[in-house]
């Protein structure tokens, strides 16, 4: 979902002359997507939830009819934290602005909320609909978080700060950073 849809709303967005010059993809653009991906799936996985004895009964399937509500919810919980593990490791290896693993981080609350609700819900049909709602809001914001961060704003504002500061402190204003 997300590699693929992303890379092709990034070339049908490029330039022709760039795409003649070099193919337009970097590892910064392929490990959001990535990222993206991993939220589009938590949604799409968990709204199947509700429906496993209705799939079961006309013979369909789906991952969940084969795992199960208990071991989904495992695969909720795995999917969630190798979210934020890939996120650190994209930043770490510095495919992904640092910025990114500070904005992003913030999304930790609900990335939780998503992990603990499914967990504790998963046998309920009536309750686990909620779950693919949350999903939507961890794939919201963590796609805003991981545009802000990849705006560079976040590093401006840093950078223009700390810049102040050691602008004021050698020039003897007295300021002390």
């Amino acid at each position: 979902f997300g590699p693929f849809a992303t890379t092709a709303f990034y070339l049908v967005h490029g330039s022709a002359s760039s795409m003649a010059n070099h193919f337009p993809l970097s590892g910064t653009v392929l490990s959001a997507s990535i990222l993206v991906g991993f939220t589009t799936s938590l949604i799409l996985f968990c709204s199947h939830f509700h429906q496993v004895d209705g799939d079961k009964e006309v013979g369909k399937l789906s991952p969940l009819v084969r795992l199960g509500t208990e071991r989904g919810a495992e695969v909720v919980k795995v999917t969630v934290l190798m979210l934020y593990a890939l996120l650190v490791a994209f930043g770490l290896s510095k495919t992904l602005p640092l910025t990114c693993i500070f904005v992003c981080a913030l999304t930790l609350p609900v990335g939780n909320l998503v992990v603990r609700f499914v967990q504790e819900n998963h046998r309920d049909k009536n309750k686990i609909f909620m779950a693919k709602y949350f999903c939507v809001r961890l794939h919201a914001l963590f796609g805003a978080a991981l545009a802000f961060g990849l705006s560079g704003l976040l590093h401006a504002c840093i950078s223009k700060r700390t810049a102040y500061r050691i602008n004021q402190k050698w020039s003897g204003d007295g300021y002390a950073a």
